[in-house]
């Protein structure tokens, strides 16, 4: 029997690790992706939502369909802050209750008509959802991205399952020899050692003459890191990033950065950020398929990209590394070495925590991020 008997490898509606996922909040869009008004068909873990903003600006997630005829709700009119089938007007509130069906004349029966609704939060430019069963629990504050600074969403799309970009969450050792240029000033092999927690897995990488890099994993699909950055008055960045299955052969990738500055430096960031959003964005899906089709170098491809945003030359090159395993990677063939501790620790994390659901019907879930990293090189305490 394999060591890990239980895995993310199938998130869809009433899987084990579908159950599990749904018991958190969710980063399901970036919001300024879709602006006030307007709606948006989304697909995560394999179920279908129809995703709005008011006209306030408020967003919201109901279910895929109308309740009358099943037509597709994200090609309706967004009214105020409720959205209006359209086929015969028949209009929802944002938690899915239907409040207005302007064809039955004679007798109105919306208050009957109820499609699912979902609490949803907008946190430093990321929609979250809650997509499970009961009450949302409380809305988990990441302290790293509080206070000043400058706050920065982004997403892309990985098609490749969830456990092959989780594998790659405590992979220091990639860094130098998948992003050569992006990571010039992490040449070297680094001693790697992993702290675990409950819900935790923690690496501290020393390399010498440099300062420990240390990186969370965080069940069920965080990873919470700070960094350094090349950018002169940006002191250093804040990060949490969330993987979420779109479904079992494709991946959305949110992270929130936290950029802290000097006020000159903040000028000079944000005029920089300006200039690489006005820059044409490559479709580095396409560019991974051709490159893994054989059809054309990882160099040619960066002549053919021309000018653009240097962050997407290594989402190509975790593209390659990642969609290049298959689908879902074939963990019983691998060969795995002391440089995998990271990748062995997030695997036993989520066997335990599916474990757990199997056998007892719930699943341990902490409300607040766990304060797992005190300093650098300290052992992790356990945290409830």
């Amino acid at each position: 029997m394999s060591r890990w008997q239980y895995s993310c490898e199938h998130t869809g509606p009433g899987t084990l690790a579908g159950r599990y996922m749904r018991q958190f909040w969710q980063p399901v869009h970036v919001l300024d992706k879709i602006p006030p008004g307007q709606a948006r068909p989304l697909r995560i873990m394999g179920e279908e939502f129809t995703l709005y903003r008011g006209e306030s600006g408020t967003p919201y997630l109901v279910d895929s369909h109308c309740a009358h005829r099943g037509v597709q709700l994200s090609v309706g009119r967004v009214d105020g802050e409720e959205i209006a089938c359209l086929y015969h007007g028949w209009k929802y509130t944002g938690l899915g209750q239907c409040v207005e069906q302007p064809g039955e004349l004679d007798e109105q029966f919306s208050s009957r008509v109820k499609i699912r609704g979902y609490p949803t939060r907008d946190y430093h430019g990321l929609v979250f959802a809650y997509l499970g069963k009961g009450d949302a629990p409380e809305f988990p504050i990441h302290q790293a991205l509080e206070g000043e600074g400058i706050h920065e969403a982004r997403s892309y799309e990985r098609d490749c399952n969830l456990t092959n970009f989780l594998d790659n969450q405590l992979d220091e050792v990639h860094v130098g020899f998948t992003h050569p240029v992006g990571y010039a000033r992490l040449p070297e092999i680094p001693k790697v050692r992993i702290s675990r927690t409950k819900f935790a897995a923690v690496s501290h990488c020393s390399r010498p003459g440099r300062v420990d890099r240390i990186s969370e994993f965080l069940m069920p699909n965080m990873l919470r890191f700070k960094s350094t950055t090349p950018y002169e008055g940006v002191n250093w960045a804040d990060a949490v990033a969330w993987r979420v299955p779109k479904d079992d052969a494709t991946t959305l990738s949110f992270t929130i950065n936290r950029y802290v500055t000097t006020k000159e430096g903040e000028e000079a960031f944000l005029a920089r950020q300006k200039r690489l959003r006005a820059l044409p964005v490559p479709d580095v899906n396409a560019f991974a398929k051709r490159i893994l089709a054989g059809e054309l170098t990882f160099d040619q491809a960066m002549e053919e990209m021309g000018e653009h945003d240097p962050r997407y030359d290594v989402t190509l090159q975790d593209h390659l590394t990642m969609q290049g395993q298959m689908v879902v990677s074939n963990r019983e063939a691998e060969v795995l070495g002391q440089a995998d501790t990271g990748v062995v620790a997030v695997r036993d994390l989520w066997n335990e925590q599916l474990e757990d659901l199997d056998k007892y019907g719930e699943g341990r879930v902490w409300i607040l991020p766990p304060p797992t990293v005190l300093t650098s090189g300290e052992d992790l305490q356990e945290t409830g």
